[in-house]
């Protein structure tokens, strides 16, 4: 809206701009030497994902219409900070609907196949899922985008929230061989490893917490608070999810366990007297 209507006017205006510029060679980074081609730079009020999906979107649709009334023109987008960071941002949202499913993947093979149960596989996996779904929720609820800055640490946030799960469906299995009792089992790894999780999330949580105060850095701060929310969100998850698990469908990798003669945990024989043997309640 602020382009003269004709040449005379914009080269008045040229001229008016590079005679009050104090510099020499105002116009140098946006026309050619001889002045017969020009880089148009456009401003905008932000950097957010839904301001540069927009203008992708427009800049796409002009395209399409001048091609299509100009035959044999081609016209690509450029770069610039807006060019450069769509691009990444559509290769980071390519990537990230292979990456985090591929991290759930890989944690459901490597559990099923140490324990030989696909129960303990999908009973690892369920507290990652409610976990990640609720980070996708607070993003949205935040405005967090989802971009390069995001994306590792919702992975690294994913990885690292196994571990809880982990240590509650182990301590379950080893006091369910002690007690034989699912319900006593629960509340005695809640006594014990729900302390330690606790404590684990809680130092966590303090050194990435640091970075919402301290850091000047937008992307730092907002990692931080990402990585504070996913830490605080499967530690509850696994201090909830596994243990109701267990206790409503008592998977038989944890209720049919022993201690062999070496004092090795081991799981009962599928087709034994493990899961008939077990008190329930």
């Amino acid at each position: 809206m602020q382009l003269q209507d004709n040449a005379e006017e914009v080269g008045g205006l040229m001229f008016a701009y590079m005679a009050s510029s104090p510099i020499p060679g105002a116009l140098k980074e946006f026309i050619s030497p001889d002045e017969n081609e020009a880089n148009m730079v456009f401003f905008y009020k932000d950097h957010q994902a839904d301001t540069i999906n927009r203008v992708v979107a427009l800049a796409e649709a002009g395209i399409k219409q001048i091609e299509r009334d100009v035959p044999g023109l081609h016209i690509e987008l450029g770069g610039g900070i807006i060019g450069v960071t769509a691009a990444a941002n559509q290769a980071l949202h390519r990537d990230h609907m292979i990456i985090i499913p591929a991290v759930m993947i890989l944690a459901f093979a490597l559990v099923m196949l140490y324990y030989q149960s696909w129960h303990a596989g999908w009973l690892m996996v369920l507290p990652m899922l409610f976990a990640t779904v609720m980070t996708y929720a607070y993003m949205g609820a935040a405005h967090i985008g989802i971009n390069v800055n995001t994306v590792p640490v919702i992975a690294v946030g994913v990885g690292v929230g196994i571990d809880y799960a982990v240590y509650f469906m182990d301590r379950i299995r080893e006091e369910m061989a002690a007690t034989r009792n699912i319900h006593r089992a629960v509340v005695n790894a809640v006594a014990t490893t729900g302390y330690a999780v606790s404590f684990t999330a809680a130092t966590l949580i303090a050194g990435v917490i640091m970075w919402i105060f301290l850091s000047d850095l937008r992307f730092q701060s907002d990692a931080a608070i990402l990585l504070s929310f996913m830490l605080v969100v499967n530690a509850i998850a696994a201090m909830l999810i596994v243990p109701a698990w267990c206790v409503v469908f008592k998977p038989h990798f944890v209720v049919a366990t022993h201690y062999d003669a070496d004092g090795v945990l081991e799981e009962d024989a599928a087709n034994g007297g493990g899961l008939a043997g077990v008190k329930a309640g």
